[in-house]
């Protein structure tokens, strides 16, 4: 989907090396965060992350020169639902960390790029061309099969 996208001159090889980093450190993030959950709730788990969160990023924000402070009443707002929201996901997805396989967080996670661009679509009013449906088809013939190739496992072998 990634590459069917329609750049319009913009692509640039860093960011598809900003995008396979960050692939490589979400998915280490699965990783440890499916290990961690074997012995800390959800919100301990949380509270941990954020916080180690914060200690990593205010220095980069202390010598970037950005203004922190200052903002109008309604931007505060802005700010605070753009940490709640995405940090409500995240908080959702360590607790499902906790519930089910990480096979299985990983074949929903090929549902973000589907989202992605039909958000953009429908917020952006950007285009989806046919190399992306075709994307999102193979996306969703992925997760059926992934599914159905599960369900025939747990019928043959009921055992946890």
């Amino acid at each position: 989907m990634i590459l069917a996208a329609n750049s319009a001159g913009t692509s640039h090889l860093g960011g598809d090396l900003i995008a396979a980093l960050s692939t490589l450190a979400g998915s280490t993030y699965f990783l440890t965060a499916k290990r961690a959950r074997l012995d800390l709730d959800t919100l301990p788990f949380m509270a941990g992350m954020f916080a180690w969160g914060a200690v990593a990023l205010a220095p980069m924000m202390l010598v970037s020169g950005q203004e922190v402070w200052g903002y109008p009443g309604l931007e505060w707002l802005r700010i605070a639902a753009l940490a709640a929201f995405p940090g409500l996901g995240h908080v959702f997805i360590n607790y499902s960390h906790g519930k089910i396989p990480l096979a299985v967080m990983g074949v929903l996670h090929l549902l973000i790029p589907v989202c992605s661009a039909l958000l953009a679509l429908w917020f952006l009013g950007q285009t989806i061309v046919f190399g992306q449906i075709v994307g999102m088809v193979i996306v969703g013939i992925a997760m059926s099969a992934h599914s159905r190739y599960r369900a025939m496992r747990e019928r043959d072998d009921p055992s946890p």
